[in-house]
């Protein structure tokens, strides 16, 4: 409805009334969303806004926003995913800004993570998939093409680590790991999750013993929703339909 839309002030919090979730990849030289035509997402029937932010880093819009994250990944990259959401809460009142939830896997992962570290007032819930939680961990030959090395470029492993700053993390976070990942190491994921615990932070984790990388396991969706759902309350959005 336009005139819901359109509407600000004083009646924006009588209005606001849904849950936002960012589904995130984001990783660098992938293809960001498109602008173009695309049917229903079905996960709204769960009462959730679901949206895809374009960041910097991704391909198809020139080279100086293809290199924004060059040397600082998990900065200018995570920074649009939030810039995307003030955006998004700035141009429609009926989304509540208490209510905002990340998700992705792997790079998406990672940015899923960081997000609760690094923009715990933008975003309140996240589930993390097989998550890179600090680059030192990573393929070198993938890290290495963005990152330089670690004795070269060791702030920008700093900022970029959910390790390193796990103490700051606020919010719900779900981990979710295959235990047989051999392109993320579970360890990303043991790493987080110690440091949390060292900080009595808390936190929710669970493990596939016989995933790899995708976790093509059934309960990996429904874990993820069901997480969302709770720490969302999106039920109520939708009248209690599932």
């Amino acid at each position: 409805d336009e005139r819901l839309v359109g509407r600000r002030g004083a009646d924006r919090d009588a209005i606001a009334k849904y849950p936002l979730v960012v589904d995130v990849y984001g990783g660098p030289e992938s293809r960001g969303p498109s602008n173009t035509w695309s049917p229903a997402n079905p996960l709204c029937e769960l009462g959730f806004a679901v949206a895809k932010i374009e960041n910097r880093g991704t391909i198809g819009r020139g080279k100086a926003f293809e290199g924004a994250t060059y040397l600082e990944l998990g900065g200018p990259d995570l920074d649009d995913q939030a810039a995307g959401v003030k955006a998004i809460l700035a141009a429609h009142p009926e989304i509540d800004p208490e209510r905002v939830g990340i998700t992705g896997h792997s790079y998406g992962g990672y940015l899923a993570a960081l997000a609760l570290v690094r923009h715990p007032d933008v975003f309140h819930v996240g589930v993390a998939g097989a998550p890179v939680t600090d680059f030192r961990n990573y393929d070198t030959i993938y890290t290495e093409r963005y990152m330089r090395t670690p004795r070269e470029n060791p702030e920008g492993y700093d900022a970029g680590s959910a390790v390193k700053q796990a103490s700051r993390l606020e919010g719900a976070l779900l981990l979710l790991h295959g235990m047989q990942d051999d392109n993320v190491h579970p360890a990303n994921t043991f790493q987080m999750a110690a440091r949390l615990q060292a900080a009595d932070i808390p936190f929710q984790m669970q493990l596939f013993p016989n995933a790899t990388h995708g976790i093509p396991s059934p309960a990996y969706r429904s874990s993820k929703w069901s997480f969302l759902q709770e720490h969302l309350g999106a039920e109520e959005t939708a009248g209690g339909s599932r």
